[in-house]
């Protein structure tokens, strides 16, 4: 066994150890957050479960023994594990419902997979005719491709951005506390970051080596093994450590509270507005900013920026975007406007810019300004 492979080893060990130990600290002492502290429990012992693969294999456990066929990967599992930890910060009130098991389908798929495709070792002859032709196929595109990690990798980017969705909608009255945001922005971001880099890296490796240039190279080993998993390593030891400082502290915070009056008041002022959006068309105005808006109102800038906060719950622009937007939607369906360029239409509707229009569209309907026209 070399150096650099001894070395890997001890790195890979600390990891793991510090990822179980927290893992059980958490579920021992979960602290205010119980619900979050099990779930990423889960995370770390999913993560020193991939890692222990690895410290085993150079000692002959687990490659092609009776081990073999037992540690199965779960890479598929850490995106919904992921949804699941920082749901349980966002809306700690959601229970675990029946429906939330849909979540772990690719996980049971990746099982099922894993278990047929070892399972024709136990046919093999070292002859490609003495498996079925699926086994012969399911066996290369499942171990001799990328296609596990590949998956994993795009599971765990999809749901960093599902998960960044629950920061928006929050419920209501409240907030993440400042502590809360910041680890779980962070959190998002990292998974991402490193996933997307991972998986970028493994596709052009393969697609430059396995099929332009050797028919027989195993793809990432060469380079980047040892890296991915000494960066797993890494990603475990944070998590652990920080996720376990956070187990105390409280995730929403309930905004501040409104006085009866002072509640009604700005009720009041939400309808006049919305009328005269509605029936003034004021957001045509390319010009219109909160203090315009606010001399419409005949009230001061600071109550209309209230009640868009407190009542409305939006952002000025977005709530101005929101009525531009579907003004937009109008002018595309009449027949009259045919000849009229999108662009042309959202100059019309009280857009000032072509990239505040992309940009406003792909919020508020989640398509391209391409796409609404067609």
């Amino acid at each position: 066994m070399s150096i650099s492979t001894v070395l890997f080893l001890i790195l890979l060990s600390i990891g793991t150890f510090q990822g179980i130990f927290y893992g059980f600290m958490l579920l021992l002492h979960p602290g205010e957050e119980k619900k979050a502290s099990t779930w990423l429990a889960w995370i770390l012992f999913a993560l020193c479960y991939r890692l222990l693969k690895e410290i085993l294999i150079p000692f002959g456990i687990g490659k092609y023994d009776i081990w073999y066929h037992w540690f199965l990967d779960i890479n598929w599992l850490y995106g919904p594990l992921i949804f699941f930890y920082i749901r349980s910060h966002t809306h700690p009130e959601r229970s675990f419902l029946k429906k939330d098991y849909l979540h772990f389908i690719p996980f049971a798929l990746q099982l099922l997979i894993s278990n047929f495709v070892r399972a024709q070792n136990f046919y093999w002859d070292g002859t490609k005719e003495s498996i079925s032709w699926l086994g012969y196929w399911g066996y290369m595109v499942w171990m001799n491709y990328p296609t596990q990690y590949a998956v994993a990798s795009g599971l765990i980017l999809v749901y960093t951005f599902r998960a960044e969705a629950l920061l928006r909608v929050l419920p209501q009255n409240t907030r993440l506390s400042p502590e809360k945001a910041s680890w779980i922005s962070h959190m998002i971001r990292i998974f991402r970051v490193y996933f997307g880099l991972f998986l970028l890296i493994m596709l052009i490796d393969f697609f430059r080596f396995d099929i332009l240039s050797d028919p027989f190279y195993f793809y990432f080993e060469s380079f980047y093994y040892y890296p991915f998993f000494l960066g797993v390593a890494l990603l475990v030891y944070w998590m652990g450590f920080r996720g376990f400082e956070q187990k105390e502290v409280k995730s929403l915070e309930i905004k501040q509270e409104l006085t009866l009056d002072e509640q009604k008041s700005l009720e009041k002022l939400a309808r006049q507005l919305k009328i005269l959006m509605q029936e003034e068309g004021v957001y045509k105005d390319p010009e219109l900013n909160l203090p315009k808006l606010a001399a419409h109102l005949q009230v001061k800038p600071y109550r209309l920026s209230k009640c868009l906060k407190w009542i409305i719950q939006m952002k000025f622009h977005d709530f101005i975007n929101t009525y531009r937007v579907e003004e937009v939607q109008r002018l595309v369906r009449e027949d009259t406007r045919a000849q009229f360029t999108l662009l042309g239409l959202a100059y019309e509707a009280g857009f000032n810019s072509k990239s505040s229009f992309d940009r406003a569209i792909k919020k508020h309907l989640g398509i391209s300004p391409k796409d609404l026209k067609n």
